[in-house]
C-alpha cells in the first residue's frame, strides 16, 4: 500500500482514534461488517489498521496478513499488529478462543 499524501492521511487518521488505558487505539470512524475500522484512501475504502501499519513505518508483505495481537479488531495501534501468514493467523484465533473458553486442545 502506497500512501500518496501521508501527512493528510495521518491527520485524518489521528482524529479518528481513542487511546485507551489498555494501550489500544480504538477506531472511532466507520467499521466494516466484521468490526474492522475503515477509511477512504485515494478514493478506495481500506482497513484502518493496515493504514496505521504503513503510516508508522511498516511495509505490508503481499502474502501476509496483520494479526491483532491485542485481539481487538477495531484497534489500530501499530505496535499491536504483527504480520503473519493466514495459516498462523487462523491458528492464533483458534488458540485464543480456546484460552477464553477455558478449554484445552
Amino acid at each position: 500500500m502506497v500512501l500518496r499524501d501521508a501527512s493528510k492521511i495521518f491527520e485524518r487518521f489521528i482524529s479518528k482514534i481513542e487511546v485507551a488505558q489498555d494501550g489500544c487505539w480504538y477506531w472511532q470512524g466507520k467499521l466494516n461488517q466484521d468490526g474492522y475500522g475503515r477509511l477512504s484512501v485515494d478514493g478506495k475504502m481500506v482497513k484502518a489498521h493496515r493504514v496505521s501499519y504503513v503510516l508508522f513505518g511498516g511495509e505490508l508483505v503481499e502474502k501476509l496478513v496483520l494479526d491483532h495481537v491485542c485481539v481487538h479488531r477495531n484497534c489500530v495501534n501499530f505496535s499491536h499488529l504483527e504480520q503473519v501468514s493466514n495459516q498462523e493467523n487462523i491458528h492464533r484465533i483458534y488458540h485464543r478462543h480456546d484460552d477464553i473458553e477455558g478449554r484445552t486442545i
